[in-house]
């Protein structure tokens, strides 16, 4: 009996030591850009699942000199874990979630520690609520407009709202909020219909009331579409590009000139990440048998329009 227990422990040793080398452990952040107080959700796989190992997964994030835990995530059978996280006390900048196993070496019990990262990245938060006075004031993306909303316990009256335009410009306006539903005063702008537009670029909005600021400033970006070079060959190479405000997940890029291979309700569509500060960017090969002329090229993300077209041509 003794020689067996003997063997199993040798057997069992032999054998963790495969496992941790074979082991690919894997994380991945949902959305990967956020902004200051969103909720984003860990999700780790491919973590080792043995009695040489602790189930539970240490997460923490690290950016520039800062590093500090944000809490513990438990594997199950599968080496899978789910940790959902809102970045409340987070900085705006990029970021690493870093998430660290300990487990112990099957020769000679020495600690090895099992590590995955993934990157995030926190951008300024698009609305602000003030904890002194009862008012939060946001922006909305609506295609390639944007709404500035303002809402209030209590009547603010007439206030001045500002916007300044890539270039410099700026330009203020007064507005007033008026009473709406649950006894909530609001107030809704449209900049399209107030402001004018300054083309492609940032756009900074502050609330203003009695010479004074209500808050921080919040800032949004004119929503492009871009594609170079304008006139391909069928066969040829081309690049869709630019920016969007408000959206987390990719763009889905949309026109008769693309491969059918996938599609949009029943249209040929391409997909391109969006990356830090809204900027996004695919390159896609027009298909020969593509009949020559002249193609638009629209934009979705988020479940809205983009509000911005761009136009093709596809040569013989």
């Amino acid at each position: 009996m003794r020689r067996l227990v003997c063997l199993a422990l040798v057997v069992t040793t032999t054998l963790a030591a495969p496992v941790l080398a074979q082991a690919q452990e894997r994380l991945t952040v949902s959305p990967g850009s956020v902004g200051v107080g969103q909720p984003i959700t860990i999700r780790g796989s491919g973590w080792p699942v043995i009695e040489f190992c602790s189930r539970n997964v240490h997460l923490s994030l690290r950016g520039g000199q800062q590093l500090f835990g944000i809490g513990t995530a438990r594997t199950n059978l599968n080496g899978r874990f789910t940790f959902p996280f809102v970045t409340r006390n987070v900085g705006v900048g990029f970021w690493r979630v870093i998430a660290r196993m300990r487990c112990e070496s099957g020769k000679d019990g020495s600690p090895v520690i099992r590590r995955a990262s993934a990157p995030l990245r926190v951008g300024r938060p698009s609305f602000f609520c003030s904890l002194s006075r009862p008012f939060c004031y946001g922006i909305r993306r609506q295609g390639a407009d944007a709404i500035l909303r303002l809402d209030s316990d209590v009547n603010l009256g007439r206030y001045n709202l500002c916007v300044t335009a890539p270039d410099g410009s700026r330009a203020c306006k007064r507005f007033h909020t008026r009473r709406g539903t649950g006894g909530l005063f609001r107030s809704r702008v449209r900049w399209s219909a107030h402001y004018p537009d300054k083309g492609a670029g940032v756009y900074r909005v502050r609330w203003r009331k009695d010479g004074r600021a209500l808050g921080p400033r919040l800032s949004f970006r004119r929503p492009t579409l871009l594609v170079s070079p304008r006139r391909v060959r069928r066969g040829g190479f081309v690049r869709v590009h630019g920016g969007v405000f408000g959206c987390q997940g990719p763009v889905t890029l949309i026109s008769n000139a693309f491969s059918r291979r996938h599609q949009f309700a029943g249209v040929p569509a391409i997909s391109a990440p969006v990356r830090a500060h809204g900027a996004y960017s695919v390159r896609t090969r027009i298909p020969a048998a593509r009949r020559p002329g002249v193609y638009t090229i629209s934009g979705r993300c988020g479940g809205g329009n983009l509000g911005v077209q761009a136009r093709l041509r596809v040569l013989p």
